[in-house]
């Protein structure tokens, strides 16, 4: 089964859990007279709320391959979409004006009938789908980069499964091990191999699903393998330039989203003005020079979270429990309030709300010397968020960033207005856990 697939049955078992959640609690409210009298009027504002519900499912992550199985961390993102639903729910009845109802016992036993129902479904659900969709993969001829990919790909609790590594390209040993291991999947190497190119054919015309690393490592991590590109990957997949429509509709968003925000951010800007002035010694902002797209440099805005004199040893990464951050820095920086003044730098064109963190100059010029290809996450506009932040978070070393290049690089690789979404929602379940560091 597909991932897709799994993903659809998931979305059609959740939509029918919910309405029959909702039947149920109308015929235990009052029956079955009861239910027919007022199915009309609850079924409309039920399905907002629904609407409502699988968008923070989506935030949430509800919907990804890590919830093809059950785990306690799995059990813990149901809890916090659970909480954060119930809050939706009360909102929209309570202070939305025209939804035309305000149930109290009626929603009560709703959403408790809703949490048995949800997790009776979706525990054997997950379990199911995550046997039916994992992927038994057979490995052809791995050079080492390969093979330590691979290693922490199979590790936890992966929809990955190694079935076999065939040393060489030889069809009559891939297709003894096909059928010995019943695989379903073959990983070929990115780089060049004798008879590599005629097994390839060979398997995807058996119907075998057949990859690259590369492609391979993209579709299970969400991350381009920077230790297995080639010259002839980035002609392949850095060279092709995005619509220009697209460019433009991206760049009218952070236009209009940025002023809008400005607007209606102006008095936390102030509060938290006051707050800092009074929380330490030093200015209430604190700027910085970046690097952004075409690797031009600009001036980075933020309020200060730190004491003065924080470097004087010249520029280091920031880490947690950072003693250099003040009280008060330690809230803005988890809340991401902090990040409020970056509003400016996407009005004026040095940044967008979704692309690669823009980076210290400093910082820049020594990952160019030590990471392959980092030049290019300056291909893009850098961002106020974006998919290597909510993948992997922050970096604190030179290592960190060379694992977050990967997940930068497959943002410019597949970016489009769909993944800027997807990102956004998925920076919006961050800022609601307070994160920030």
């Amino acid at each position: 089964m597909t991932p897709r697939a799994a993903r659809n049955i998931l979305l059609i078992g959740d939509i029918t859990v919910l309405y029959a959640t909702l039947v149920g609690a109308l015929l235990l409210r009052g029956g079955g007279a009861y239910l027919s009298l007022v199915w009309g009027s609850h079924i409309m504002p039920f399905s907002v709320l629904a609407v409502v519900w699988f968008c923070v499912y989506y935030t949430f992550g509800l919907y990804g391959r890590s919830h093809f199985r059950f785990t306690l961390s799995t059990l813990g993102a149901w809890v916090r979409a659970f909480i954060l639903n119930i809050l939706a729910a009360l909102l929209l009845f309570y202070l939305v004006p025209g939804i035309g109802i305000t149930p109290k016992t009626t929603l009560f036993i709703f959403l408790v009938l809703y949490a048995a129902l949800f997790v009776a479904w979706r525990r054997p659900a997950s379990s199911v789908l995550g046997r039916w969709t994992r992927e038994r993969v057979l490995v052809v001829a791995p050079d080492e980069p390969l093979r330590a990919l691979l290693a922490r790909l199979e590790s936890g609790h992966s929809p990955v499964r190694i079935m076999r590594v065939v040393p060489t390209g030889d069809a009559g040993a891939i297709a003894s091990a096909l059928r010995e291991t019943e695989a379903n999947t073959v990983v070929f190497p990115s780089s060049a191999h004798p008879g590599i190119g005629a097994c390839f054919c060979e398997q995807a015309l058996r119907g075998i699903v057949v990859y690259d690393a590369v492609a391979f490592w993209e579709m299970y991590a969400c991350a381009v393998p920077v230790s297995l590109l080639t010259d002839a990957h980035l002609l392949a997949s850095f060279s092709v330039p995005r619509p220009a429509e697209a460019e433009r509709l991206k760049r009218a968003f952070d236009i209009v989203g940025s002023a809008v925000g400005l607007l209606i951010s102006l008095p936390i800007w102030l509060l938290i003005a006051v707050a800092v002035a009074l929380d330490s010694r030093g200015s209430v902002f604190y700027k910085q020079e970046r690097i952004g797209i075409r690797e031009q440099s600009f001036v980075m805005w933020k309020f200060r979270t730190m004491t003065i004199d924080a470097e004087p040893n010249g520029p280091q990464w920031a880490t947690e429990q950072d003693q250099r951050i003040t009280r008060l820095g330690t809230f803005l920086r988890r809340t991401h309030l902090d990040e409020l003044p970056q509003l400016l730098n996407i009005l004026r064109g040095d940044m967008s709300f979704v692309g690669p963190r823009p980076e210290r100059s400093a910082f820049v010029a020594e990952l160019t010397n030590c990471i392959p290809f980092y030049r290019l996450r300056h291909i893009v506009r850098p961002g106020l968020t974006g998919w290597a932040q909510v993948q992997f978070g922050y970096a604190s070393s030179v290592e960190d960033a060379a694992e977050k290049l990967g997940y930068d690089l497959y943002y410019v690789k597949r970016r489009s207005l769909a993944l800027d979404a997807k990102i956004l929602l998925k920076s919006l379940r961050l800022f609601l856990a307070c994160s920030g560091r």
